[in-house]
């Protein structure tokens, strides 16, 4: 294992991986008690990219109608009485 090009895996004593339904999975490394200097503060590495839903929300409104999105709403009774519709 190597962080910056350097060999750590002597200085790993376990790891944590966790995933959440939508996120980009995350390892955790737990390091043995450190070699004075060998480390200065912590690291956060995320391995994988979000999905980015701009090209999906792009296609979603590109393939509306705006025109019958209109008709169909207006059309609605139970959006008459509040007059937001219009």
């Amino acid at each position: 294992m190597a962080l910056d090009s350097r060999d750590i895996s002597s200085q790993v004593s376990g790891h944590d991986l966790r995933h959440r339904a939508g996120r980009p999975a995350e390892l955790v490394l737990f390091l043995s008690p450190p070699i004075k200097d060998e480390f200065d503060g912590l690291a956060r590495v995320v391995v994988g990219v979000p999905p980015d839903p701009g090209p999906a929300a792009a296609a979603f409104l590109s393939a509306i109608n705006a025109g019958e999105l209109e008709r169909n709403t207006l059309a609605r009774y139970d959006l008459l009485d509040g007059g937001h519709t219009r």
